[in-house]
């Protein structure tokens, strides 16, 4: 019975893996991988639960971290996607891998597995990032939410972006500076509480019901690091007042 088991697992990671390998696959990569490389990193995702890869992305570090990505998995609102972290063992520029339970390999990549922070799924390896639809007829987009922010609030706020209803509060001044946020709808990635907590005990008025809205200019992942654009505001009265525009870069 245990011989049938441990066959019947191999045969559903062959099969997810030719199953990745016939999808189109994006490879983001700085390094060159060859044909093994690439299946021995879809084999590794596979067993360890990323069946049906998206992309499959690096981080442009001396040591090949490499970061694959799964199909999002949606639930009525909720989208779920799947992210697995793995190095080559040894190399010039890795340092050999101790051995362990946590640890698995396939060829010369491997990947560590641990639970997330304070149980939290985003922290862990793999980790588990959680997104939501926002929805306008046709139109959708998954954004995260951060902490105390509702669906319903962060849908206000993005379709008042997308349909240009804001309620501009910033100075003349500032406006003339700055002009309307240049705030793509679809580059838009976080919906978040303000969260400088010794801010908003002094200046309640201003801080504390104030929402910053993040997007990104270009694709994570790339040598640059990220960038894009931040807007803060509030809801009051049923509309979405901006109270602040800025550029962000990491």
């Amino acid at each position: 019975m245990k011989r049938h088991a441990i066959i019947f697992a191999l045969s559903a990671i062959l099969a997810a893996t030719l199953a990745a390998q016939g999808r189109e696959v994006v490879w983001n990569m700085s390094v060159q991988l060859t044909e093994r490389d690439q299946g021995d990193i879809l084999d590794l995702a596979a067993e360890l639960g990323i069946r049906a890869p998206s992309r499959v992305v690096d981080e442009r570090s001396r040591c090949p971290l490499v970061s694959v990505i799964s199909e999002p998995v949606v639930e009525g609102n909720r989208v779920t996607t799947t992210v697995l972290a793995m190095r080559p063992h040894s190399g010039p520029e890795c340092p050999l891998a101790s051995s362990g339970p946590n640890m698995h390999r396939r060829g010369i990549w491997m990947a560590t597995t641990f639970d997330g922070v304070d149980g939290n799924p985003a922290y862990g390896n793999p980790r588990r990032l959680v997104a939501w639809r926002l929805r306008d007829g046709d139109w959708n987009h998954d954004v995260a939410l951060g902490r105390d922010v509702t669906y319903e609030d962060a849908q206000t706020i993005v379709l008042a972006i997308r349909h240009r209803t804001m309620v501009d509060m910033r100075s003349a001044d500032e406006i003339a500076k700055s002009g309307p946020p240049p705030m793509d709808p679809e580059q838009i990635f976080s919906v978040a509480r303000f969260q400088d907590e010794p801010m908003k005990r002094r200046f309640p008025e201003i801080f504390a019901d104030l929402y910053e809205v993040m997007s990104s200019t270009h694709e994570a992942f790339t040598p640059r690091g990220g960038g894009g654009h931040m807007v803060r505001v509030k809801i009051r009265n049923g509309r979405v007042e901006l109270h602040g525009s800025f550029v962000w870069m990491s």
